[in-house]
């Protein structure tokens, strides 16, 4: 899919998503101006709304931080295999999709695995063509 502006199918999604966002907000609040709604106590309201909220949902904003560095870094690609080494667990598969929140990996099970895109964002990752390509560059570095 992608745009004529970027071909990158995940950036143009999680642009889209927040300029939607933002020009909805925008326009409510002209709305509710032209309407004659003193809308300086509104504004004001969101914006202690939003600081108390950030606090609240700390792990989803990491997350959604974290994934938009990963969208703007490209540290990997999709179809790339992954192996996140987690203190948790190690996860790996094929990269499927890079969104907000998670990085979705086909595990060879076929499974979709999501992995919150802090957890890969804070981890060392390898990253290679397939399993085995993993396999000899892990092989060839304990020579």
């Amino acid at each position: 899919m992608g745009t004529h502006l970027t071909n990158d199918e995940d950036l143009a999604y999680l642009i889209g998503k927040i300029v939607s966002g933002g020009l909805y907000a925008m326009a409510a609040l002209s709305l509710l101006g032209t309407l004659g709604v003193d809308t300086s106590p509104l504004v004001a309201g969101i914006g202690i709304t939003g600081f108390t909220i950030g606090f609240a949902l700390k792990e989803i904003a990491t997350n959604f931080l974290s994934g938009m560095l990963l969208v703007l870094d490209k540290p990997f690609h999709k179809g790339q295999y992954l192996k996140v080494l987690s203190v948790i667990a190690n996860m790996e598969g094929t990269v499927e999709s890079i969104d907000a929140r998670y990085v979705r990996l086909r595990n060879k099970d076929g499974n979709i695995v999501m992995v919150p895109a802090a957890m890969v964002y804070s981890s060392p990752i390898l990253v290679g063509k397939d399993a085995m390509d993993l396999k000899a560059s892990a092989g060839a570095q304990q020579k």
